[in-house]
């Protein structure tokens, strides 16, 4: 879909981030509009984590996406596993509330 370069660009992006949320430093990425919502440490972790988990399978589907781009199938994959992966994103943060 891409050119390599920028696909491993991503991939790196990707990884950064998904390890910064999975070990709770990701806290800048995350500010939200409404301060006034306390949410204690553990809330926070786990909003992080669950990200993590959004973000990680994104990083995977997207090195599924660089080595075997060629073949017809795998973007179809890809889109698959994306969607998925953020309907997943979305009952876990319903959950939160």
């Amino acid at each position: 879909m891409f050119s390599t370069e920028i696909e491993v660009i991503i991939c790196i992006a990707l990884a950064v981030v998904t390890v910064l949320l999975f070990l709770g430093k990701g806290d800048f990425m995350l500010k939200n509009q409404n301060e006034n919502s306390k949410k204690t440490p553990a809330e926070k972790k786990r909003f992080s984590r669950g990200l993590s988990y959004f973000t990680g399978t994104w990083l995977i589907a997207e090195m599924g996406l660089l080595f075997f781009g060629e073949i017809k199938w795998v973007s179809s994959v890809y889109l698959v596993v994306i969607i998925l992966a953020f309907i997943g994103l979305v009952i876990f943060s319903k959950k939160q509330v």
